[in-house]
């Protein structure tokens, strides 16, 4: 039973009093309730979306899937996003990790950027942007007039357009949402 579940069930006891019994007893339930209400409740952890990845696919054997990444880890084995991640104190992973197990997670929010490629022969409208395709997923030249705050296609991560196009990280432009 979590915190919310028990202050929902202290609420449904109270009940309207008519009598200095009922009138104790309510007392009791405010005094159970601002004590519940006092709780610290573990906060999930925010992750990247590839730490969730890798928890999701090693939660069912968690604590020898965690040994492995340590080793994996020391011999420098790892997805590079995850070798760094792992190897900086600031994210206390192994602590992270952890408390993914016990309290659940929540996967941070990546920024969104769109890419226009300068093209100074560029006539009329038609503009270079790098594109995403719904279906596959992969990243490409796309050419023509869009409107990058409506078209999502338009709208990539950092990892995404660093993948192939790396050299095109420096048109970058954050999407405001």
């Amino acid at each position: 039973m979590n915190k919310q579940e028990v202050i929902e069930k202290i609420k449904k006891e109270k009940s309207p009093f008519n009598s200095w019994e009922g009138l104790n007893r309510n007392n009791a339930l405010d005094d159970a309730l601002d004590i519940v209400e006092k709780l610290d409740e573990p906060e999930k952890p925010v992750v990247p979306q590839f730490v969730a990845d890798w928890y999701e696919e090693n939660k069912d054997d968690f604590e020898y899937n965690l040994y492995r990444l340590c080793i994996d880890f020391r011999k420098q084995k790892l997805r590079t996003d995850l070798q760094y991640w792992f190897g900086s104190d600031v994210n206390k992973p192994i602590e992270t990790l952890v408390k993914m197990k016990l309290y659940g997670y929540e996967v941070e929010k990546e920024k969104l950027y769109t890419v226009e490629i300068p093209n100074p022969n560029s006539k009329g409208n038609n503009k270079i942007y790098l594109c995403k395709d719904d279906t596959t997923g992969k990243v490409y030249l796309c050419k023509g007039n869009f409107n990058p705050s409506r078209n999502r296609n338009l709208r990539l991560t950092e990892s995404e357009i660093k993948q192939d196009f790396a050299w095109a990280w420096q048109f970058a432009k954050e999407v405001e949402e």
